[in-house]
């Protein structure tokens, strides 16, 4: 019950309340596919980027959920590598909120959603080969 009063599970779920509030006003019905992959965006954005990846793993919000963290990659123990920090700094700060706005931009019909989409798709990619690389080759990391 605790953790429900924590600003940083309440400020996730305030998030995601507030986008489906905001896309409920359709401007043009959604395939089924597209419905699915604007659910991923949010669901993303929410609970992987902000809330796990950036006050979880960041910040350290929910001491239960960052020990388990810590348990399954050392990297986040004590004060943190500083290239996995950086990552997480960017979960919360840059990919969070490109997903929430890729939510967005499906359900209102924006154009300018498919250049979001390679942006954000890029920026994962990096992400994703960045952690891979400095865990894996530079610093000989098995955990």
């Amino acid at each position: 019950m605790e953790s429900l009063k924590n600003l940083a599970v309440g400020v996730p779920v305030a998030l995601t309340a507030v986008l489906l509030a905001l896309s409920l006003p359709k401007r043009k019905k959604l395939s089924q596919r597209d419905h699915l992959v604007a659910a991923w965006y949010l669901f993303n954005g929410v609970i992987i980027h902000i809330f796990l990846d950036g006050l979880v793993g960041f910040g350290g919000q929910v001491p239960y959920l960052y020990a388990k963290y810590c348990e399954l990659d050392k990297r986040y123990a004590g004060t943190g590598e500083s290239s996995v920090m950086m990552i997480s700094l960017v979960e919360l700060t840059i990919m969070g909120p490109l997903c929430l706005a890729l939510f967005y931009a499906y359900y209102q019909g924006k154009r300018w959603r498919h250049v979001l989409e390679v942006l954000t798709c890029g920026i994962q990619i990096f992400g994703t080969v960045s952690i891979t690389i400095c865990s894996h080759s530079f610093l000989g990391y098995r955990g």
